[in-house]
């Protein structure tokens, strides 16, 4: 088993690059049946092959201000763009399923990587109520794989497998602004256009939270202390060996200096570009339409959005725009028949500035006020 413990904040793209590059290293026979999960998923992750070379990993790491959100969630439904924007937090999306999360210095991020054996989710998280217990914190875990501390979530979890492998990461609360958090995850958009709205994106359940106040090295210290108990608890090995082999520990003070020592840079590199792309932060979000009511008629428009950009936008079953996509699947940004919009707020800011449609202009900037909270 190797322990990869990052002594510096990372940006949240370098962190989650880093857990999927460990990932897909690990084996080079498992991404053709890759499948996410969230805590509340009833998949059932197929056994690991005996034969199957997997390196088991756990890596600990911290990340700058970042809402995460999951893998299949809209993030004008689960983010309020206006305080990220102040407070400069970025916005991330992770492969794998759940709910979305607040990432900042008082966040511990543990990623377990593994084979996919029964149970070892709950595996997982009972090495690590052992671990917090030893260090004064005594919580429990529920049916979503949380970790509660008096009732009040303290870790949430969300996992990835393919045919063979597992990763399972979660988060510990150290000593967050509460309040701070819970304002990074109260979306505009939700409570002004629920009622319209018709999407199949995943949305996240709030829960009360609380703090372990402990500290990411005091968590991180215990872990390597206790090291032969957690590896026997966690019951992951190295499937290729013939006996228990030593755990290897790797202290990480410098990530870049780290990755470019490995034989996976390049995995790296290609997904931290990937998940820093609009096309995954903004085009995965599924499919969705909502409502919106322009201010100087009162009229309503229904906008229809798929791939995180606008595509049509309809008053009384006449199309007043339409992407160039929706009108042919060859059509490119610029081309007849109009241009594609995504629905970034740097995009909707730069359409709104060439544009010379006044009905399109109006209901596009009602649509950029509605969930950026932005004139």
């Amino acid at each position: 088993m190797c322990v990869y413990v990052v002594e510096h904040v990372l940006d949240i793209y370098t962190g989650l690059a880093l857990e999927q590059a460990l990932f897909h290293s690990n084996t080079n026979s498992s991404s053709n049946s890759s499948t996410s999960s969230n805590t509340n998923s009833s998949s059932n992750p197929q056994q690991h092959h005996p034969q199957q070379i997997i390196k088991p990993s756990i890596l600990f790491w911290q990340s700058k201000p970042a809402v995460v959100i999951g893998r299949n969630q809209n993030p004008w439904l689960e983010c309020n763009f206006s305080i990220m924007n102040k407070h400069q937090v970025q916005l991330a999306r992770r492969d794998s399923g759940g709910g979305t999360v607040y990432h900042d210095e008082q966040n511990a991020n543990i990623c377990i990587i593994s084979a996919s054996q029964h149970d070892q989710v709950q595996r997982n998280l009972s090495c690590f109520q052992k671990l917090l217990s030893g260090l004064g914190v005594e919580v429990e875990s529920n049916e979503k794989h949380d970790l509660l501390l008096d009732g009040k979530k303290v870790s949430g979890s969300a996992m990835r497998y393919t045919k063979n492998m597992l990763l399972h990461h979660f988060t510990l609360l150290l000593s967050p602004d509460t309040k701070h958090l819970q304002s990074m995850l109260s979306s505009r958009a939700q409570s002004t256009i629920q009622s319209t709205l018709q999407s199949s994106a995943v949305l996240s359940r709030r829960s009360e939270v609380d703090a372990t106040g402990l500290r990411y090295q005091e968590i991180v210290s215990r872990f390597i202390k206790e090291l032969p108990d957690m590896s026997a608890m966690l019951s992951i090995q190295d499937f290729h060996a013939t006996g228990r082999e030593e755990a290897q520990v790797h202290s990480i003070p410098n990530c870049d200096a780290f990755v470019a020592e490995r034989t996976w840079k390049e995995l790296f590199y290609e997904e931290r570009q990937r998940l820093m792309s609009e096309q995954w932060l903004y085009g995965r979000t599924p499919s969705f339409s909502l409502e919106i009511k322009r201010d100087s008629d009162q009229k309503t428009y229904r906008i229809e959005c798929s791939r995180g950009c606008l595509d049509k936008i309809v008053l009384d079953d006449t199309v007043v725009f339409s992407s160039p996509k929706e009108e042919g699947e060859g059509g490119e940004e610029g081309s007849e028949g109009g241009e594609e919009i995504r629905i970034s707020n740097d995009s909707l800011r730069a359409f709104l500035k060439r544009n010379k449609d006044a009905i399109l202009e109006e209901v596009v900037q009602k649509l950029r006020e509605t969930i950026y909270g932005e004139n």
